[in-house]
C-alpha cells in the first residue's frame, strides 16, 4: 500500500535491490536511513514552522495552518519510530532468524495492522500539508525562512512517502508471509 499523498520515487532497481535483502538487514536499512533522518530533520522542522509563525503568523493564514500541521506530523512520527523500533522491528528481525522472541500482540501482522493504520494517519498529514503548502511552493514574496522550511518539507515528505512505501510494500508483505509459514 503505498502513500496516497505522493509517489515514490525509488527507482525500480532500488526497489528490487530492497527487496533482495533479508528482513532484518532492510529493517535496519529504514533506521539507518529513514528514522534517523525523521530524528535530525524533525526538530528542525518545528523549529523553522515556529519562526515563521512568531514572524508571520499574524499576517499568514497559510502559516496558521500549517505550523500545527507540522508539529503534528513530527509528534505522530516519534512515537512510531519507537513502536517499531522496540517492538515490531525486533520481533520481524526474530522471524527472519529463527530467534525466538517475546511477544505480546500474537501474530505479527498484528502490530503490522497497527504501524499500517499510522502510515495513513500520517498519510492524511502530509496530504493537508501539500493542499496547504500548494505542493510546497512558496509565494513569490517568501522570506528565506519560509522557503527554506518548504524545500526542506518537501525532502522530508519525500523521504517518508519512500519510507512508508518499502515498509507497507516489501517489509510488511515479507513478514506476514513468513509468519504465516
Amino acid at each position: 500500500m503505498s502513500l496516497r499523498c505522493g509517489v515514490t520515487n525509488l527507482s525500480p532497481e532500488t526497489l528490487e535491490q530492497l527487496d533482495a535483502l533479508k528482513l532484518e538487514v532492510l529493517a535496519d536499512k529504514i533506521i539507518a536511513e529513514h528514522h534517523e533522518y525523521i530524528r535530525e530533520t524533525g526538530p528542525e522542522l518545528v523549529r523553522l514552522g515556529e519562526k515563521l509563525l512568531a514572524a508571520h503568523g499574524d499576517d499568514s493564514e497559510t502559516i496558521q495552518t500549517l505550523v500545527p500541521l507540522i508539529n503534528a506530523l513530527i509528534d505522530d512520527l516519534t512515537p512510531h519510530l519507537f513502536k517499531e523500533e522496540k517492538i515490531l522491528f525486533p520481533a520481524i528481525r526474530g522471524l527472519a532468524t529463527g530467534e525466538q522472541t517475546q511477544s505480546c500482540f500474537g501474530h505479527i501482522g498484528n502490530p503490522i495492522r497497527m504501524m499500517l493504520h499510522e502510515h495513513n494517519e500520517a498519510d492524511e498529514i502530509v496530504l493537508a500539508i501539500q493542499k496547504v503548502t500548494h505542493n510546497f511552493t512558496a509565494p513569490k514574496e517568501a522570506c528565506k525562512t519560509w522557503q527554506t522550511c518548504y524545500q526542506l518539507l518537501s525532502e522530508f515528505c519525500q523521504d517518508l512517502i519512500n519510507h512508508i512505501h518499502v515498509e507497507d510494500t516489501i517489509l510488511f508483505p515479507k513478514s506476514i508471509a513468513l509468519a504465516d509459514q
